[in-house]
């Protein structure tokens, strides 16, 4: 809606935009149990899609705020969710 899009429009991209997440889930289930070995790069890939995520959509929104506890709350929860990931990957190779 920032971007001047009607509420109903807004929220026809951002369901599309789901399912297409959901069929490309998917697609990958089953594209890459056969394929194992790309899997480091798939997952290397999402990373990266993450981080460029937040880089570019969140980290820019915290220099708009002049608010240091927000900022601050923000750049923890981005560090909880890096954790979180590190923790899951220590988990899963055991």
């Amino acid at each position: 809606m920032q971007a001047g899009l009607s509420r109903p429009r807004a929220l026809f991209l951002n369901l599309a935009t789901g399912l297409a997440s959901v069929i490309g889930a998917i697609g990958a289930y089953y594209g890459l149990r056969g394929a194992m070995g790309a899997l480091p790069y798939a997952l290397a890939f999402a990373a990266a899609g993450f981080l460029y995520i937040a880089v570019a959509g969140l980290i820019p929104g915290l220099h708009r705020r002049a608010d240091p506890r927000t900022s601050a709350i923000q750049v923890l929860l981005i560090s909880a969710g890096i954790a979180v990931i590190a923790a899951a990957e220590q988990l899963t190779h055991q």
